[in-house]
């Protein structure tokens, strides 16, 4: 590949990201109910140059991935189950909190 150096940054950044998370004492988590997925976020994950994006990554259908941007308020940001159609996705939550980046993902289940 042309771009095999450029690739090779990528996939250790994305390695970075996932070990900063697993490196935190609390990190983001989510609950799932038949009508909306909820984020909760401790103080201490969302500081002032926090930023994050939530990606629903539809394994078997690529069209139906939704991307929004991460927004809590009080700590929680919820989201309508609406948007998503039954069956898997990987949940992904990519965020910046005080300079380093962090990467999180776990398969959910929509009803």
């Amino acid at each position: 590949s042309d771009d095999y150096y450029a690739q090779e940054i990528k996939f250790q950044d994305k390695i970075d990201a996932i070990n900063n998370e697993k490196n935190l004492a609390i990190t983001i988590s989510h609950s799932i109910t038949a009508t909306e997925i909820k984020l909760m976020a401790d103080s201490s994950v969302l500081s002032n140059d926090f930023k994050g994006s939530i990606r629903f990554f539809r394994p078997s259908d690529s069209s139906k991935d939704i991307q929004l941007q991460m927004n809590f308020a009080n700590n929680v940001q919820t989201i309508s189950t609406k948007q998503l159609i039954h069956g898997a996705y990987k949940l992904q939550l990519t965020w910046t909190n005080q300079k380093k980046n962090y990467f999180k993902e776990e398969v959910i289940f929509i009803n």
